[in-house]
């Protein structure tokens, strides 16, 4: 039987329980019986509550306290009033109300912060025009509820590729979401930059409390030159700075061997502070896009040959496009004969630098007028194997 007050809740009346029904919709898809009876509520206050009738994806208000869910199958998730109200969740699901003691009925499962997952394993986040397609690469630490209803009402608005640009509704705070870190950008000139890495220039407003989620990296500032070496004023560590982060720098032999020097400037803590200092360069060995570099002293010098990248055997770091466009180069490429600063000539060979004895043996091994002058520091990185003849 189907029980209905007169102030318009309704119960389906099971096996000695009293089931309320969240809408039609919800009503629709479940049997149940024709006749009704109209009656007050307290004609059936002596039946206890048993699992309502509700429907995937629906939005629910519970009655006396206001609290706010969304339904994921029989699975009540707590969702923040203010959240629901600025996503298309208010015109996608309107709430429906039920007793306190209906919802208590529900497995209650983790509250829905914005992130979704779909059966197929697509992952999207709740934007305030619909939602967005995600990697889990930027947000590895993230949990995604599955709700196929929930999902259904939310159209997607663009399927992202790697970091992307959000901001919450009420904060004019703009973050770059990446690997999974929220970066606060400080000015425009690091959206700017990013824009030039590939970043696309869009910018999603999500639900205050969306990003909440995300772990916070450090802010994004492009105040400071790449290419220069700064400190700041309490601590000796010295950084290359290469776009929007700073790298630690293991010994003024690895700058100067690139060509960036020795001289640092020292500037303010808050903008050291601003930057990611995650890396450290402690080789002579660079990359810049596909291209691989070693610093032979003063400048760094191209390496065109995919084997001689492996015969030198040096951990070649990715530097940013700003700092690579500023880094002095050799036009001469790098071959597998270095000669040092005392005249030794030394051949490259599965990673070690081997040193050639005598004129014949730099003839026989075709080293004549082959040579590329480099640092001690650079030679000092390769470790010495054996002569090349004995």
């Amino acid at each position: 039987m189907l029980f209905i007050t007169p102030e318009g809740k309704r119960f389906l009346i099971e096996r000695g329980a009293k089931r309320e029904v969240l809408d039609d919709l919800a009503l629709a898809a479940v049997e149940h019986p024709t006749n009704t009876v109209t009656l007050f509520e307290s004609a059936i206050a002596n039946l206890p509550y048993g699992v309502p009738i509700v429907r995937d994806g629906a939005a629910v208000r519970t009655r006396g306290s206001g609290a706010l869910g969304l339904i994921a199958g029989n699975r009540f998730m707590v969702t923040d009033a203010s959240f629901y109200d600025q996503s298309p969740l208010k015109a996608s699901s309107p709430a429906a109300a039920l007793d306190g003691q209906s919802v208590d009925r529900l497995s209650a499962a983790p509250a829905f912060t914005g992130y979704m997952r779909e059966s197929d394993g697509r992952l999207s986040v709740l934007t305030s025009g619909g939602r967005i397609v995600v990697r889990k690469a930027e947000y590895p630490e993230t949990a995604f509820a599955e709700s196929e209803g929930v999902v259904a009402k939310l159209p997607v608005v663009a399927t992202t590729t790697g970091p992307h640009f959000m901001k919450e509704t009420n904060s004019s705070a703009l973050y770059l979401v990446k690997e999974g870190k929220k970066q606060r950008l400080l000015s425009w000139a690091p959206y700017e930059y990013s824009l030039k890495q590939g970043v696309p220039a869009t910018i999603w407003t999500v639900p205050d409390g969306v990003l909440a989620t995300v772990p916070t990296g450090a802010n994004l500032t492009v105040n400071l030159e790449s290419g220069q070496l700064v400190k700041s004023a309490s601590s000796p560590r010295v950084y290359l700075v290469d776009g929007t982060r700073l790298l630690s720098l293991s010994a003024f032999g690895i700058s100067m061997g690139l060509g960036f020097g020795a001289a640092y400037k020292t500037e303010d803590e808050s903008t050291i502070n601003a930057y990611e200092k995650s890396q450290w360069i402690d080789s002579l060995g660079v990359k810049c896009g596909p291209d691989f570099y070693a610093g032979t002293g003063d400048r760094s010098t191209p390496i065109y040959d995919p084997a001689l990248v492996t015969a030198l055997g040096l951990d070649h770091l990715a530097l940013s496009p700003q700092t690579c466009a500023v880094m002095p180069k050799s036009g001469t490429p790098l071959t597998y004969f270095l000669r040092g600063g005392d005249g030794k000539i030394y051949w490259l060979d599965a990673g070690t630098k081997r040193p050639i004895n005598s004129w014949a043996e730099l003839v026989r091994l075709g080293g004549v007028d082959n040579w590329v002058q480099v640092s001690g520091d650079l030679l000092s990185e390769v470790p010495t194997g054996p002569p090349t003849a004995k």
